[in-house]
């Protein structure tokens, strides 16, 4: 039986705060979006903290799919407006 000594203790412990911090920074950043913390949180401690920040990334929130870009001046506007705010053109 071998022992462990403090070096291997000190790895698997920097290893491991280093996965919680990932997992606490994607929720924070998941939360700043609009985004629940807590599932974000879950899904970077229970996967990985690179997969959850992949998952932020792609998955478009609600807010986002209601507007677009005008094709003239590259404004946001709401789609239900029917003309840009900015330009004049309608859509």
């Amino acid at each position: 039986m071998t022992r462990i000594n403090s070096i291997e203790i000190f790895i698997v412990v920097f290893m491991a705060a280093s996965w919680l911090l990932g997992a606490v920074l994607v929720a924070k950043a998941a939360k700043d979006r609009g985004k629940s913390f807590g599932n974000y949180l879950a899904l970077g401690i229970f996967t990985s903290w690179v997969v959850s920040l992949i998952t932020l990334t792609v998955v478009r929130s609600n807010e986002a799919s209601h507007h677009t870009f005008c094709p003239d001046c590259a404004e946001t506007i709401q789609l239900a407006n029917a003309t840009c705010a900015s330009c004049g053109r309608k859509l």
